[in-house]
C-alpha cells in the first residue's frame, strides 16, 4: 500500500515539513507500524520512504524509540490545522488533528517527474500530452523495472513547437564557440599559474582545461606530488620540471612545450617559500622563476631570503607564483616586497583579485620593458 505525504495551507505544518525535505514526495512506502500512548490514542505512522535521505532528521529529533526497527524508518505525528467557523463568528475556532498522508494506490505522470523507482507501472489509456510518455518510460532505474499495462505507440510523439523552437536557437544562437582563447597563440609567450591544492587529485581534469593546455608553460603550486610516482604527473607534449612535496601540502610542477626550448637553472626549497628557475626560449631568451610561499611561513623571512629564491634578473626576466601576501591584509609585508621588486627593475603586473575570495595574492613581476 503506498501513500502520498499531503499539506492543506502554507501553515507551521507545511513549512515544517518543507524543510525536512517531504514536500513532493509523492511515492512512499507502505506503512511500517503505528504508535500509541497509553490511551490508545495514535502518536505517529511510521513510513518508509523511497528516497533514504528523505526523513532522517525527524528520525534523529523525534523522542520515540525506533530502536527496533529500520534506520529508514521516518515517524509521521499528527498536525493541527486552526480555522474560524465563519467571518460572522471570528471567535470561534475549529482545530483539526489530522495525519498529513493521502492514500496513493496510482500517481499522475506530472507528480512522478524527476523521480527514479525499481518498479513502475505504466498506463497508456488515458490521453497523453506532447513529451509525456518520456517522463512516464524514464522513472525506473533498470529496463526490468518498468512493466507496461496496456501500450499505444501512437501516444509517443514529441512537441512541433518544441522541435521548432530548438531548431530556431540553434539557427539563430550568438554564440558559435563557447570558447574563445585569452590570447592569440602568436602574440607572446603564454604563462598559466594555478594553485591546484592538491594537482594529485585533480590531475585528470587540470590536463584537460582549456585554458591551461593553451598555455605554453603551466605551473601548479600545491601540487602533493611525491618523489616516488612523478612518472604518472606527466602530460602528453610536455616537459616537466618538478619540486616534489617535501611538506603534506608542497609542491610545485612546470609543464612546458616540447617545442619550446627550457632549461631548468634552480630548484630552492626552504621553510618559507619553494621555487624553480629555468630559462625559456621563445623567440627570445626569457628566464622565469615559479614560488610558492606557504600562508603558515614567516613573512619577515621569506622577504629576506627572496634573492636567494630568485637568482640573477636579466633584462627578459619574469617571476610568478602564489605569494599569499594580499595588498589590503598585509598591506605593510606587500609595501615591502614591491620596494624589493622595484628596485631590481621589476614592475608588478597583477591589478584584479585573483581568488574567490576577493584577495591578490597571486603576483607577476616582470622586468621585460
Amino acid at each position: 500500500m503506498y501513500y502520498s505525504f499531503g499539506y492543506w495551507s502554507k501553515d507551521h505544518a507545511y513549512s515544517q515539513y518543507k524543510c525536512y525535505g517531504w514536500i513532493n514526495q509523492r511515492c512512499l512506502r507502505a506503512i511500517v507500524d503505528f504508535l500509541f500512548a497509553y490511551n490508545k490514542r495514535p502518536l505517529a505512522v511510521l513510513i518508509k520512504f523511497d528516497d533514504k535521505k528523505v526523513g532522517k532528521e525527524t528520525t534523529i529529533q523525534c523522542r520515540f524509540d525506533l530502536s527496533k526497527y529500520d534506520t529508514d524508518v521516518t515517524p509521521i505525528t499528527p498536525t493541527e490545522t486552526k480555522f474560524s467557523l465563519s467571518k460572522s463568528k471570528q471567535n470561534v475556532h475549529i482545530v483539526r488533528t489530522q495525519f498529513p498522508l493521502r492514500l496513493a494506490w496510482a500517481t499522475t505522470i506530472h507528480k512522478i517527474q524527476g523521480q527514479s523507482l525499481d518498479n513502475i507501472v505504466v498506463s497508456f489509456d488515458k490521453t497523453f500530452r506532447d513529451g509525456q510518455a518520456y517522463v512516464a518510460l524514464s522513472r525506473a532505474r533498470k529496463l526490468e523495472g518498468l512493466h507496461l499495462a496496456s501500450f499505444h505507440p501512437s501516444k509517443i510523439r514529441s512537441s512541433k513547437h518544441v522541435a521548432k523552437e530548438m531548431y530556431r536557437i540553434k539557427k539563430s544562437m550568438l554564440i558559435s564557440n563557447p570558447y574563445n582563447p585569452l590570447l592569440s597563440p602568436d602574440v607572446c609567450l603564454k604563462v598559466a599559474v594555478f594553485n591546484a591544492r592538491s594537482a594529485k587529485l585533480h590531475f585528470r581534469d587540470i590536463i584537460v582545461d582549456p585554458v591551461l593546455v593553451d598555455a605554453d608553460i603551466i605551473c601548479l603550486s600545491e601540487t602533493h606530488f611525491q618523489k616516488d610516482n612523478l612518472h604518472q604527473y606527466n602530460i602528453p607534449g610536455y616537459k616537466t620540471h618538478f619540486l616534489p612535496s617535501h611538506q603534506t601540502q608542497h609542491g610545485l610542477a612546470i609543464y612546458s612545450k616540447q617545442i619550446l626550448d627550457t632549461k631548468l637553472i634552480q630548484e630552492s626549497p626552504s621553510r618559507n617559500a619553494e621555487s624553480l628557475h629555468l630559462t625559456a626560449q621563445h623567440e627570445n631568451l626569457y628566464e622565469m622563476t615559479f614560488l610558492y610561499r606557504s600562508p603558515s611561513g614567516n613573512v619577515n623571512s621569506f622577504l629576506e631570503d627572496l634573492d636567494e629564491l630568485i637568482p640573477s634578473a636579466p633584462v627578459n626576466s619574469v617571476v610568478v607564483g602564489d605569494f599569499n601576501i594580499d595588498p589590503h591584509n598585509m598591506s605593510a609585508a606587500f609595501g615591502r616586497l614591491l620596494e624589493h621588486f622595484s628596485t631590481r627593475n621589476f614592475t608588478q603586473l597583477t591589478s584584479t583579485p585573483t581568488t574567490v575570495y576577493g584577495t591578490m595574492i597571486d603576483l607577476v613581476f616582470s622586468s621585460s620593458k
